[in-house]
C-alpha cells in the first residue's frame, strides 16, 4: 500500500481515555484537567470516521465499484466561509485548488475570537511561526475557543517534521477547552507538504494529516463532509454513515434509486428526451421526489430533485437563457383548486446548487455542485459542460445564481436557478454551442429540507412543487435566425395513508402545460 493510501487509511483520531501524557510536549503544555467520562460517545465518533476511511481506501483501490461514476480531480469544496491566516501567495494557492474566492476571507491571528461558529479556519503555520514568532503553546491557546465553537481547523506546513508537534498542539487545545486529557493516538510518518485537519466536540476529537500529492483535494473534501455531518449531529444517530460518492454529469434521480433504504420511497418521471426538428439537439429531463417513512409525525421530510441536460448536435448557437426551478406557490394553488387536504413546501436554506458567480480563476472553481444525504450515504454531483465521448475532460463550466421568490400563499417560496454557460478563456462571456457537447444541470431542495405537512389521522393528498426547466438558443442563418426553445414542467400528486403500514403512494403525474417540448422556429432577430 502506498504512502498516500496509508495516510488516508490510518486516520489519526485522538481518543479520550485515561489521564497520562502522550509526549513531553503535551505534558509541558497541558493545564490541570479532568478526564471525560463519555467514552461511549468517543467510540461512536471514531467508528464512523474509521469506517468512512476504510471504504474510501477500498474505492480508491478498485475493490468497491460504484455505478455510473467517473473519477477525476475534484476542486476544493468550501461549504462555509474559510477564514485564512497566511500570506497572499498561500491564499492564492487555495483559490487555485478550487476554493471559490468569495468563500476565502483573510484575517489575522488576533481576529480568530470574532469568527462566527461553525466556520473553517485555515492557518499557514510556517507563515505565522516565521513572521510572528508564534510558539506551539501560543497556537494551542489560540485554538482553544475555536475548537469549542464547532469550527473546522486546517493547519498547513511545508515541513514534515512539524506535523506531529502541530497535532499535539491541537490535542492540547481540545483538552484544555473540554477539561479532558488526550493520552495517545496513532502516529504516522509524512514526507511532504501537509494539511492537518481537525475538528471535535465534547466526546471526540479527530485529527488527520493530508499530504499534498495526487488528488489530495479528494481527501480534504471528504474530511470537510465528515465535519459537516458531525456538526449536524448525524454521528450520534448512525455509525454507518459513509463517505461521499462523486458523480460527474449524472442524473441524480437515477443514482438515488440505487441507494434507497427500506423506509425510503421515490417517485420520478424517469429520464425522458426530445429532439429538435431543425438543430437535432436533444433535450433531456428527469424530476423526482423522495422521502422516508415517519410514522405518527405531522410532517414528512422530502427532497425535490431535478435534472436537465441539452445534448448539442449543432455548433454555433448562442445561449439566450437556461433556467431550472421549483415552483411551490403554484403547487399550493393546485392543492386549493383540487381540494387536496395537505401541502408541500420547504424550510431553512438547504437548496443547491450553491450560488456561484463569474471569476477569473480556473473553470474548476465554478462548476455546479450538488451534495446530498440519503440512506446514510453522502452523494456529490458535479456538472461540467463536456464532450459526450470524453466526459472526464470538461472544456466549459456551468455557474448558477439562485433566486428565492416569495413568500407566497402558505409561506411557500419559489426557487429559480439561472444557469450560465461560460468560456474558459473569457470566463465571464457566454459561449456558443459545440456539437457533441452535453450541458447538464442538477438542482434541488435536499437533506429533507422539503416538508410535506400532513394530517396524521386522515388520508392526506397533496401536489408536489412544480418542477421545471428550459432555455433558448439562437442560431444565425444566412438571413435571420433559428430560435430553439426547449423546456418541461411537471408535478406529482401523492397520497399519505396513516394506517398501520403507513404508505405513500403516487396518485397522478401531471404536465401542467404542453408537456415537454423543443420548438425550432424562424425569427428575423435573436431574442434579447
Amino acid at each position: 500500500m502506498g504512502m498516500a493510501s496509508k495516510s488516508r487509511l490510518l486516520l489519526v483520531t485522538a481518543v479520550i481515555i485515561l489521564a497520562v501524557a502522550d509526549t513531553l510536549l503535551i505534558a509541558a503544555l497541558l493545564k490541570p484537567s479532568v478526564i471525560s467520562p463519555m467514552i461511549n460517545g468517543i467510540k461512536g465518533a471514531v467508528k464512523t470516521i474509521l469506517s468512512t476511511t476504510y471504504k474510501f481506501e477500498l474505492m480508491r483501490r478498485g475493490a468497491i465499484s460504484l455505478p455510473h461514476t467517473q473519477i477525476k480531480p475534484q476542486p476544493l469544496t468550501l461549504p462555509a466561509t474559510a477564514y485564512v491566516v497566511g500570506s497572499n501567495q498561500f491564499i492564492n494557492g487555495l483559490i487555485s485548488a478550487g476554493a471559490p474566492q468569495s468563500m476565502v476571507k483573510p484575517i489575522t491571528l488576533g481576529e480568530l475570537s470574532s469568527v462566527p461558529n461553525d466556520s473553517i479556519i485555515i492557518i499557514d503555520w510556517d507563515y505565522i511561526n516565521k513572521t510572528m514568532r508564534i510558539s506551539l503553546s501560543q497556537l494551542a491557546r489560540q485554538l482553544e475557543n475555536v475548537i469549542g465553537k464547532g469550527d473546522l481547523i486546517i493547519l498547513y506546513t511545508a515541513s514534515p517534521g512539524r506535523v506531529l508537534p502541530l497535532e499535539d498542539a491541537i490535542a492540547v487545545a481540545w483538552g484544555n477547552h473540554y477539561h479532558s486529557t488526550v493520552i495517545g493516538y496513532p502516529v504516522m510518518a509524512v514526507n511532504t507538504t501537509t494539511y492537518i485537519i481537525a475538528f471535535g466536540g465534547r466526546n471526540y476529537l479527530v485529527i488527520n494529516p493530508v499530504q499534498v500529492r495526487g488528488e489530495y483535494t479528494v481527501s480534504l473534501n471528504s474530511l470537510i463532509h465528515d465535519w459537516l455531518l458531525t456538526n449536524k449531529g448525524l454521528i450520534s444517530k448512525s455509525y454507518s454513515l459513509s463517505l461521499d460518492q462523486t458523480y460527474y454529469d449524472q442524473d441524480e434521480c437515477n443514482a438515488m434509486q440505487h441507494y434507497l433504504g427500506s423506509n425510503d420511497w421515490l417517485f420520478g418521471t424517469g429520464l425522458t428526451n426530445i429532439a429538435g426538428s431543425d438543430t437535432g439537439n436533444v433535450y433531456e429531463y428527469d424530476y423526482c421526489i423522495t422521502g422516508s417513512y415517519q410514522p405518527y409525525a405531522s410532517t414528512i421530510g422530502v427532497d425535490y430533485l431535478g435534472f436537465n441536460n441539452l445534448y448539442a448536435n449543432t455548433s454555433g448557437g448562442n445561449w439566450v437563457g437556461y433556467v431550472v426551478g421549483i415552483n411551490m406557490t403554484t403547487a399550493y394553488y393546485i392543492d386549493q383548486k383540487n381540494g387536496y387536504n395537505s401541502y408541500m413546501t420547504w424550510t431553512t436554506t438547504d437548496a443547491e446548487p450553491d450560488s456561484t458567480s463569474c471569476s477569473w480563476f480556473p473553470p474548476s472553481a465554478s462548476v455546479l455542485e450538488l451534495s446530498m444525504e440519503i440512506a446514510q450515504e453522502i452523494f456529490e454531483f458535479i456538472y461540467d459542460v463536456a464532450l459526450a465521448s470524453d466526459p472526464s475532460n470538461p472544456v466549459y463550466s456551468l455557474t448558477a445564481s439562485l433566486s428565492a421568490i416569495g413568500p407566497g400563499p402558505g409561506g411557500t417560496t419559489n426557487l429559480v436557478w439561472s444557469i450560465g454557460v461560460e468560456n474558459q478563456n473569457f470566463f465571464c462571456s457566454p459561449i456558443s454551442t459545440q456539437a457533441g457537447y452535453n450541458y447538464p444541470v442538477g438542482f434541488g431542495v435536499i437533506n429533507w429540507q422539503g416538508v410535506w405537512y400532513i394530517n396524521t389521522n386522515t388520508v392526506s393528498t397533496a401536489a408536489s412543487p412544480v418542477f421545471y426547466g428550459g432555455g433558448t438558443i439562437c442560431y444565425p442563418l444566412v438571413s435571420g435566425y433559428t430560435v430553439e426553445d426547449f423546456g418541461s414542467e411537471f408535478y406529482f400528486v401523492l397520497q399519505y395513508n396513516p394506517s398501520a403500514t403507513y404508505t405513500v403512494s403516487l396518485q397522478q403525474t401531471v404536465y401542467p402545460s404542453s408537456s415537454a417540448y423543443v420548438f425550432d422556429l424562424p425569427s428575423p432577430t435573436c431574442p434579447g
